[in-house]
């Protein structure tokens, strides 16, 4: 059996246990510090603080933004272009501290853009936790924060509440202004609340001269241009809903394409990427009393053995952009559910887990005709869970939309139900850092191979970590293979008088002999060679040969059956050998039925008793139907392997089919169908040709020339248009009889 040896240098792996049973915890757990560099394979990381970091701390790296998206200034501003690295995570172990460099364990699995605000966050490892309160996350500021992550060894009882509600990408600002436009159209404007109010936050980040305006940002929804409109509800696994139109008076209308439009969905399908909820997008103010758009989920990583909930909850909401106050003229977007990942082999008790969207505001105005535009709602989010699990009640309802005065909408929507998915997470790397370089090392059983100072004689793998100033470790990994000494039982014979070379020794008697055989780079052979005398004898061989093959043997063509013996020399075969061939031939049977006919409508079902029969030399099949006559050769292969050929004629017989009676002519001389005229084929004979008209006058007669045709004109007068009859009368030289054939046709002038 093989094992697995790896030794560390320079580093002890630790894992942090809390030993104590069923800790309580609260608050924020977790450590957040921004990602600014890589070095060497991008184990090593620049970050803003080392702060509460610890050798042996198991962290999670993760890109917060990045993604790509249209800048069009039409209805495609803001849909994803390209998500890129945006989402990527994955857990890893803090191997080094040093400054503000944090050394990883295991290199990186995935690809990270610094571009996309990339977060290194502590992750607070448990043997058994109890949650009575809330464990909450640090809101995102805009380069951390937004996510809860713990992993707990044995136990999670959850009575509390684990929350990342409103932690995730922020609402658009509100800009309160004095004055406004109005009938503002444009997909993005620069920092300009007079003509539209902010974008909210999303993966994609925002060109500094686009920041307004009602064009989604991604998953951040889209701003209310002026005057009044609502802002579009947060995107998550579900798009968020846009925003009222514009400020109007009733009974008038107001104006279309003014209105935030909802953040897009974002990998609505996958557990290997993780987004916060994107923002709300602010509504358009100006009477001094509006708010900012709705915040979107955070993101929540749950990794535990069992999870004991006593009615506990685990949420990842959109805010409510909802505000019970009146007299209000901005509709805020409610922020987009958050991200929920659970990985538990067991869950028990009612248990449960939200990521809803956010709801849209409401525009109530002291004036009752008056249509403000309210917020639109913001989408579901998403939930991943690992094993599936029936006590849990999940929700990842869409968020509603605001009303404005007189309950209108004014064009404002809910966002989309998010999704709930059971799939893994990404898997954890377990390639270590450092420049691997490999070493394949084959020994034999009882050697030794001393790496390091160190003694070796069984298969595994051996790293040695070879430090480096830079941190920039090289891990020299020796591939053990212990190969064992193989042993090998050889048997000869020999005639009297003769001798076997084996080995560089040779051998004149009968006895067992053990000799090596040297391997040189391999192991050595032990060889147990068993010699014995070798008697002459006589062996029989049979040969089957088909009709028609020859032999040579013994340098004599053999062409017929007989016993024809030759000799096998000791040179090649140890004693003389006398071996006599019996040589049989064999000829193929034919099978088919002698030359035959066939008529219309009939058929013939050939068999042949070789299933592997080849028709014509085009259909291979034990059987063949004929409908048609011809010539049919069959081809096979009988069961001595001798290949045969038989032939069948299969002659027609006559019939109506074999006889062509127009049924119209036209005779115009127009050069095309002015006669009538029929025809037959060599198996039928036309004896006499009569046509009537329809009332039974024979107009014309052939009997010395049957196929003699008719041109349409009877006693020098053309005839006119109608339907006449043929009656023909032939003679089929198969059956010898007389039969006639009687069809109806056409004359067209």
């Amino acid at each position: 059996m093989k094992t697995q040896k790896t030794i560390w240098l320079a580093i002890a792996l630790l894992t942090i246990l809390n030993p104590a049973s069923s800790q309580p915890i609260s608050g924020i757990i977790n450590i957040y510090t921004p990602v600014i560099g890589f070095e060497c394979d991008s184990t090593i990381l620049l970050v803003g603080s080392t702060a509460g970091f610890s050798s042996g701390n198991k962290v999670l790296l993760i890109q917060m933004q990045g993604a790509d998206i249209s800048t069009a200034p039409d209805n495609t501003y803001g849909d994803f272009a390209a998500t890129g690295t945006c989402g990527n995570y994955e857990f890893n172990r803090v191997r080094s501290i040093s400054n503000n460099k944090i050394g990883l364990v295991y290199k990186l699995s995935r690809p990270y853009d610094l571009k996309g605000k990339v977060q290194l966050v502590f992750v607070p490892e448990y043997q058994d936790v109890a949650i009575t309160g809330t464990v909450s996350a640090q809101p995102w500021n805009g380069l951390t924060g937004g996510i809860i992550a713990l992993d707990v060894a044995d136990e999670l009882t959850i009575s509390g509440k684990i929350d990342a509600s409103n932690a995730g990408f922020r609402g658009g600002l509100v800009q309160d202004v004095n004055t406004s436009a109005y009938h503002e159209t444009a997909f993005f404007y620069p920092n300009d609340p007079v003509l539209a109010a902010q974008k909210g936050e999303g993966v994609a980040i925002v060109l500094p001269d686009h920041t307004h305006g009602r064009g989604k940002n991604g998953n951040g929804g889209g701003g209310g241009n002026a005057h009044n409109a609502g802002g579009g509800g947060g995107g998550s696994a579900g798009r968020g809903g846009q925003g009222g139109l514009e400020y109007y008076n009733i009974p008038n209308s107001p104006t279309n394409n003014t209105n935030g439009i909802g953040g897009d969905s974002l990998y609505p399908s996958s557990s290997y990427f993780a987004t916060m909820g994107g923002g709300g997008g602010a509504g358009h103010t100006n009477d001094q009393v509006g708010t900012s758009g709705g915040c979107g989920g955070g993101i929540i990583f749950i990794l535990a053995t069992n999870i004991v909930s006593s009615n506990g909850k685990i949420t990842a909401n959109g805010e409510d952009a909802n505000i019970p106050v009146t007299n209000r003229n901005d509709g805020q977007g409610g922020g987009g559910g958050g991200n929920i990942f659970c990985r538990a082999s067991s869950i028990s008790g009612p248990l449960t887990l939200e990521a809803k969207g956010g709801k849209g505001a409401n525009c109530i105005f002291h004036v009752a005709s008056q249509i403000i535009g309210p917020g639109g709602g913001g989408g579901g989010g998403k939930i991943v869970m690992t094993e599936p699990a029936s006590s849990i009640a999940f929700n990842v309802s869409a968020g509603l939309n605001g009303v404005a005065n007189q309950n209108l909408t004014n064009g404002a929507m809910p966002g989309a139900t998010g999704v709930v998915l059971q799939q893994p997470l990404w898997p954890d790397s377990d390639i270590p850092y450092g420049t691997l370089v490999e070493n394949q090392i084959e020994f034999c059983t009882g050697d030794t191979v001393v790496i390091n100072h160190l003694l070796f004689t069984e298969s595994g793998t051996v790293d040695i970590i070879v430090p480096n100033s830079l941190g920039c470790d090289t891990i020299q990994r020796y591939i053990l293979q212990r190969n064992e000494i193989n042993s090998q039982t050889r048997f000869s014979s020999i005639c009297p008088g003769d001798s076997l070379l084996f080995n560089n020794t040779t051998y004149t008697d009968p006895g067992v002999y053990i000799d090596t055989l040297k391997g040189g780079e391999g192991c050595d052979t032990i060889v147990l060679l068993t010699i014995e005398w070798k008697e002459f004898h006589t062996i029989e061989k049979f040969i089957s040969l088909c009709v028609g093959e020859r032999i040579t043997i013994a340098g004599v063509s053999i062409s017929s059956e007989g016993i024809y013996p030759d000799t096998l020399y000791s040179a090649v075969f140890g004693c003389d050998t006398i071996r006599n061939n019996n040589i049989t031939f064999h000829a193929p049977t034919a099978f088919l039925p002698p030359d035959t006919i066939i008529c219309p409508g009939s058929n013939i079902l050939l068999t042949s008793p070789y299933p592997y029969t080849q028709w014509n030399k085009n259909t291979e099949s034990p059987s063949l139907e004929i409908q048609e006559p011809g010539v049919v050769t069959a081809y096979f292969v009988d069961e001595n392997g001798c290949p045969g050929r038989d032939t069948l004629l299969v002659a027609t017989c006559c019939s109506e089919r074999h006889i062509y009676i127009p049924n119209v002519f036209s005779p115009n001389d127009d050069g095309l169908n002015d006669d009538f005229c029929v025809y037959t084929t060599d198996q039928c004979t036309a004896m006499e040709m009569q046509l009537y008209d329809r009332w039974g006058e024979l107009l014309f007669k052939s009997t010395e020339d049957p196929l003699k045709c008719w041109d349409g004109v009877y006693r020098g007068k053309s005839m006119p248009s109608g339907v006449y009859v043929c009656m023909l009368l032939y003679f089929d030289h198969q059956t010898r009889q007389t039969s006639t054939k009687t069809q109806a046709f056409t004359l067209i002038r």
